[in-house]
């Protein structure tokens, strides 16, 4: 091959490859939508969409996806959570309902600052998000996607939420979005640990933020034991709070403990984003938890909003 054509063939190489990581993309993303997602053509489909997006070491890949009007750099095992559906779609729907210009965002568990940016750009300038997140790969992409998109009114907190200042163990596992402070509940999810600081939410703002989400594998208990001080407050925030039965389980938790105690406090309860199965209402889910008529892997979002004072 002569040196012009392979100088043709440098410039034509990158349009080349952008059309095949849109065509496999939007092939995936048609199979998914249409529940075809299990198929093996589609699978494969998928499997080149994420190979053609991603470039780097195994251990450095990302994609920058645009979602909701904002740029994302996302690691290569959660990709298909951005790129292939809408990531919790009912409680981003929450956060524009709930938020407003000049309120406060207080984002625990904030993994790559998916939540964290929108409500960001919510509140605003007059506004202020603190996102609390303690794994080191979660930080890094938390601070770029901060960096690319411009966000001042962010402040990092490199740190777990638990029930008191100290020190505690992070378990951690190849998928950032399940490290916990409990045993891993996921199969697979390895065993290495690392010491991380852990702080009260309570000492991290004077007064109450008007919403906080909490999604932390396990330890949501902690995290409200944590909040005392907000909680008792003449005006508590509203919560999204993770309900996950399997990662409660492996922190040992009885699973019907978290809404329970929510009720407790005085919020009433919407299940959000429910993962796969739709029970409709938390007391339908907790009836079907108990006959053991959800799937393992099941998960919801509980949207708290204060009803009454604390029982």
């Amino acid at each position: 091959m002569t040196a012009g054509r392979r100088s043709i063939l440098d410039r034509l190489r990158p349009a080349i490859v952008d059309r095949l990581r849109l065509t496999a993309l939007r092939a995936a993303r048609w199979g998914h939508a249409r529940g075809l997602g299990h198929r093996p053509g589609l699978r494969g489909l998928a499997a080149l969409a994420k190979r053609l997006l991603f470039r780097g070491s195994a251990a450095r890949r990302h994609a920058r996806v645009a979602v909701h009007g904002l740029e994302l750099e996302v690691p290569y095992n959660l990709s298909g959570d951005y790129l292939l559906k809408d990531h919790e779609p009912e409680t981003v729907a929450l956060l524009e309902r709930a938020l407003a210009p000049g309120q406060v965002f207080v984002d625990v568990g904030a993994n790559i600052g998916y939540l964290t940016l929108l409500a960001a750009a919510r509140v605003g300038p007059a506004g202020r998000v603190v996102a609390v997140e303690p794994g080191p790969d979660n930080l890094h992409f938390l601070r770029r996607n901060l960096e690319v998109n411009g966000f001042a009114n962010v402040r990092v907190v490199a740190a777990a939420a638990g029930a008191c200042r100290t020190e505690a163990t992070l378990h951690l596992s190849p998928v950032s979005t399940i490290h916990s402070l409990h045993a891993p509940a996921e199969p697979g999810a390895g065993s290495s640990s690392i010491a991380v600081a852990q702080v009260r939410l309570d000492e991290l703002l004077e007064a109450p933020p008007d919403l906080v989400k909490i999604d932390v594998e396990g330890a949501e208990l902690e995290v409200l034991a944590g909040m005392t001080g907000w909680l008792e407050a003449g005006a508590p925030p509203a919560l999204v709070v993770e309900w996950n039965p399997r990662a409660l389980r492996a922190a040992g938790v009885e699973p019907g403990e978290l809404p329970r105690a929510l009720e407790r406090l005085g919020y009433a309860l919407e299940l959000l984003d429910p993962v796969p199965v739709r029970p409709g209402s938390v007391e339908r889910a907790l009836e079907l938890l108990a006959a053991g008529g959800l799937p393992a892997a099941w998960y919801a979002n509980l949207h708290a909003r204060r009803a009454s004072p604390p029982a």
